[in-house]
């Protein structure tokens, strides 16, 4: 079951056919009061070095009993905006039954 959901047609569409796609795969305790900050930290420190990049795509998983609460979302936006250039991103979100808020990035 998707919250937002992402499909393998949105990622085969969406990347440009042989150019390099770099994945992350970062979490954090769900139970946090900063996790989306924390989160994002851990994805802008990685992001970094695989610069330039102009397509993003990200996946957030998110225990039900922790749901991401719209004003959450608001560390993920400022990140987005740092990125200069222009970017296409998608994103997407659903539950998992692990207690972390975990996301997997897809850059190129």
């Amino acid at each position: 079951k998707g919250l937002i959901s992402i499909d393998a047609n949105d990622i085969g569409e969406f990347f440009q056919r042989g150019e390099e796609i770099h994945a992350l795969d970062v979490s954090v305790n769900a139970a946090s009061d900063s996790r989306m900050k924390q989160l994002m930290e851990k994805i802008t420190g990685n992001a970094m070095s695989r610069k330039p990049y102009n397509r993003c795509l990200v996946f957030f998983f998110l225990p039900e009993n922790h749901p991401m609460m719209l004003e959450e979302l608001l560390p993920f936006s400022n990140w987005i905006e740092t990125i200069s250039g222009e970017l296409m991103i998608k994103w997407g979100m659903t539950t998992h039954p692990l207690q972390s808020l975990r996301a997997i990035v897809l850059l190129q």
